[in-house]
């Protein structure tokens, strides 16, 4: 399964109360990124994933670290692909869009 498949699946088997707030959280971070502010974007990224995977684990799904670390170091290049792979809402991922 490709990248953009597999953030698409993973942010979509949480609970939908954590669900918005998290892929919004992450396309907005794409969108940082995006413009430059890339450490800043990097830092936050770091935690969110760590949230993701702490919310998997409280609902008994697999661990993601190795793949959300891939997607982390292959950010650069990748923003908009990612940032739009994941169900975040069309105010946020507008953003994303040329």
């Amino acid at each position: 399964m490709d990248a953009k498949k597999k953030l698409w699946a993973i942010f979509n088997e949480l609970a939908a109360a954590d669900r918005v707030l998290l892929t919004d959280t992450f396309t907005l971070l794409c969108y940082v990124h995006l413009s430059g502010d890339t450490v800043a974007a990097n830092k936050l990224m770091r935690d969110l994933f760590n949230t993701v995977n702490i919310q998997r684990e409280r609902l008994n799904l697999s661990d993601e670290e190795t793949l959300l670390n891939t997607v982390l170091n292959s950010l650069d290049g990748n923003q908009k692909t990612y940032g739009l792979a994941v169900s975040s809402r069309a105010e946020i991922a507008d953003l994303l869009h040329d």
